[in-house]
């Protein structure tokens, strides 16, 4: 069954959770069972502003067109609009045989969405939720991928800058005693000099 919606639910929670935004709870509880047997966890929402909040965070959100407004569809546009650039939550919309004009204009401003006309096959939901949860999940192994390349390329930049200090350093010492030697006095053979600085900088 799906797990209640809880407001102080941690957004990492969400991660393996496809949310539901419904009107209706006889909806809500249908799509949770079917989902269920898919074994894809589910948490049920009733009311936009939470949902919209954890969505970003979600493996996928499944929304009926009755649940959505000019409102509700701008709240859930500026959630999306918080996420990474690597995210692109999968959003899967349930609808009746047609979606009003003035609805599928906003629409087009989610982004990633799917429609589905009911009735439908459980079937069918569950293959585009599955195939959404997927792609999800190639988004997270993507993100993971560039967050360790970037942890390298930060060890990278600090080992050089070391190696720098290091070079500097050392290149400074060997000038010094160039000056020493410049500055003592006695007669100058310039290979037995040589010889004398390669045997200091060994």
């Amino acid at each position: 069954m799906p797990s209640p919606a809880a407001p102080a639910e941690e957004p990492s929670l969400s991660r393996n959770t496809v949310l539901v935004l419904t009107r209706l709870p006889v909806d809500g509880r249908a799509i949770a069972r079917q989902l269920e047997k898919a074994h894809i966890a589910s948490t049920l929402y009733f009311m936009v502003e939470p949902f919209a909040q954890r969505l970003p965070y979600s493996l996928a959100g499944i929304l009926t067109i009755e649940a959505l407004s000019f409102r509700q569809i701008e709240i859930v546009k500026n959630a999306l609009a918080t996420q990474a650039l690597w995210s692109d939550v999968p959003l899967i919309l349930l609808t009746g045989r047609s979606i009003p004009l003035h609805i599928q204009t906003y629409l087009t401003e989610l982004g990633n969405v799917t429609v589905l006309e009911r009735p439908l096959r459980p079937s069918s939901l569950l293959s585009v939720v599955e195939s959404a949860v997927r792609a999800r999940r190639k988004q997270w192994e993507a993100e993971a991928l560039l967050t360790h390349n970037a942890s390298l390329n930060h060890q990278l930049q600090r080992a050089m800058t070391e190696t720098h200090h290091r070079v500097k350093n050392n290149l400074q010492l060997m000038a010094a005693m160039v000056n020493l030697m410049a500055m003592e006095e006695r007669p100058v053979d310039s290979r037995e000099e040589l010889n004398h600085l390669i045997t200091h900088i060994r």
